[in-house]
């Protein structure tokens, strides 16, 4: 519990979080506890779980509203949304609401739940704006995306097929219209059970180099260029792609320029065979485990620091 003897409370929230063996145990991704690492070095008492693991107290004779769970109140100074999706979206707007009013810290900007903006939305609409010039397809079901492979005319060119949902690029896939990279991509989306997200499936774009770009609030704090394992292999970390830590170029930043967004973002930016440089994708909330590896900034301390500061502000102001 937060309180003015103890240290001031940074909560993250995040589906990421899962029960671990043992009961009241949890079992969280590499970006999640290097952030509760980070935090409780900074001088930050931390509470981290899912967003389902916690209730909204709002008091109806005027006192701030509070976090609850198992038994326990909290009143956070500052609070990270990570990985949310389905119905737990319309908890964390109501929790952001609420405790922004209470001077909460937040590292997500509000804009974000206003708009009823989803990172699917900002792929979509923010970098469909960034010169890809390609047509892309929104499926929520298995029919449809077996549908809409099979009826692709492949003398066009490849397509590729991902899942909203993200996953560190295992569920990308490239089809070239044979029964086996049909088959590929529907296995992918049967593996998510009855509760499949939806697919995005657009053209494979011909990419002479591919960037992941880390911004924080605007600012770039890492980046890192994807060397892909084979001429059918996507250009991921988690498909075997080599990492190779370097500034962002300059015409990667000029891309970033007409797309750039608040919070923690971890931007895909392609330059392509005719000279183009595109963004291809926007992954909020980002993970850097595999970035990790390769390089010694740490994001996790950064974030932190950064949160830090804006509560210093905010504090004095």
């Amino acid at each position: 519990m937060s309180g003015p003897e103890t240290r001031p409370l940074l909560v993250i929230l995040s589906n990421e979080i899962q029960p671990a063996d043992a009961p009241g145990r949890y079992s969280a991704p590499y970006s999640v506890r290097s952030l509760m690492k980070a935090a409780d070095r900074a001088g930050f008492e931390v509470a981290a779980g899912p967003v389902w693991s916690f209730q909204l107290r709002l008091p109806s004779d005027g006192r701030p509203a509070r976090l609850m769970a198992m038994g326990r109140v909290y009143e956070p100074a500052a609070m990270i949304v990570r990985a949310t999706g389905g119905g737990s979206t319309h908890m964390v707007r109501a929790i952001d609401h609420a405790l922004r009013r209470n001077g909460c810290v937040m590292l997500d900007p509000n804009e974000r739940f206003q708009r009823g903006s989803t990172d699917l939305s900002d792929l979509i609409v923010e970098a469909q704006g960034s010169g890809a010039d390609v047509d892309r397809t929104l499926v929520a079901s298995r029919v449809d995306l077996a549908a809409c492979l099979r009826a692709h005319d492949y003398s066009r060119g490849k397509l590729v097929a991902k899942s909203i949902a993200g996953s560190g690029g295992v569920s990308v896939r490239w089809v070239d219209g044979s029964a086996e990279s049909i088959r590929a991509v529907l296995d992918v989306a049967e593996s998510f059970g009855r509760q499949m997200p939806p697919f995005l499936i657009e053209p494979a774009l011909d990419i002479a180099a591919e960037y992941r770009v880390y911004t924080l609030d605007g600012a770039v704090i890492g980046c890192v260029r994807r060397v892909a394992a084979g001429p059918e292999r996507p250009a991921n970390a988690s498909q075997g792609a080599e990492l190779v830590e370097e500034p962002a170029p300059a015409d990667v930043l000029d891309a970033l320029g007409k797309v750039m967004r608040q919070g923690l973002i971890g931007w895909d930016v392609a330059r392509l065979a005719d000279g183009r440089t595109v963004v291809i994708e926007m992954n909020r909330p980002p993970s850097w485990r595999h970035f990790a590896k390769v390089s010694k900034t740490d994001i996790a301390e950064l974030v932190v620091a950064h949160l830090k500061a804006r509560l210093a502000a905010a504090q004095a102001g």
